[in-house]
């Protein structure tokens, strides 16, 4: 393994360890050096610590990273990467069975990568402080997931619904999120084009009908802007589905607007 990373051509674009026995600090060391031809990365199921994730950190033109299930990748680790990488466009991390990765690391990827178009987030506790950097310096973010996050709920996706102009898709699953805050996403995001959830407990078969009411009427009023924004204001999530059927009530023709 260490010869063949000694030996690999400049012309590498994509390298993916998965499952890989032993320590591949030395191995990544050995590739990042000078390596500036990587543009993808995916480590998964690896002993592989910040040595390691210092070492990538010299390949930077590195577009696309996915960190599995490595247990000892901390904050430091996350910070020499996303500082060094700048292009970044895609960025999963999955902080299986670690508490490494928190705020810190989150606010470094918004204040490091501005270009970030795909952000994934698994068994990771981010806070509204590390949410609010992020939606607020990475307005590129179209897609984001947020999975297992036991610190991510309606406050932090109101945060979301307020910042992320240009996010389209977006994948929750196993969150304390309820209604209220897929009813600010709805009214929130002006791109967004799918909502994908999973396990919440909070949610129910309400906020589908509502979400559906809210991308509805603004369709109707998109020939005036300054209505859509005062109705925004004035259907808050607190007046809930009430207010909101009574000036969007499911007709054939509000189905035909929003199947358009």
């Amino acid at each position: 393994m260490a010869t063949f990373a000694q030996n690999c051509s400049k012309n590498l674009k994509t390298l993916k360890l998965i499952r890989c026995l032993g320590d591949c600090d030395t191995v990544l060391e050995k590739l990042g050096n000078g390596n500036r031809g990587v543009i993808e990365i995916h480590l998964e199921r690896l002993q592989v610590a910040d040595l390691g994730f210092s070492a990538i950190s010299k390949c930077s033109n590195m577009e696309v990273l996915h960190i599995v299930k490595a247990p000892e990748c901390s904050n430091f680790g996350l910070i020499c990467v996303v500082e060094n990488c700048k292009l970044l466009r895609k960025l999963h991390i999955d902080g299986w069975r670690t508490n490494m990765i928190g705020d810190e690391g989150l606010i470094a990827i918004s204040k490091e990568c501005p270009n970030i178009q795909e952000l994934v987030l698994i068994g990771v506790n981010p806070t509204s402080l590390s949410l609010t950097a992020i939606a607020s310096n990475c307005q590129k973010l179209e897609r984001l997931a947020l999975c297992g996050s036991g610190s991510i709920g309606d406050a932090e996706f109101a945060c979301i619904a307020a910042k992320c102009v240009a996010l389209k898709k977006l994948c929750i699953k196993g969150c304390p999120i309820s209604n209220v805050g897929l009813e600010m996403l709805a009214w929130g995001c002006p791109s967004l084009s799918k909502i994908k959830v999973k396990k919440c407990r909070g949610v129910n078969g309400e906020a589908a009908e509502s979400i559906g009411c809210a991308q509805w009427l603004q369709s109707a009023l998109c020939s005036s802007p300054s209505a859509v924004v005062t109705s925004r204001l004035l259907l808050r999530p607190s007046t809930h589905v009430r207010a909101i059927h009574a000036l969007c009530p499911l007709s054939p023709t509000s189905q035909l607007l929003s199947n358009d």
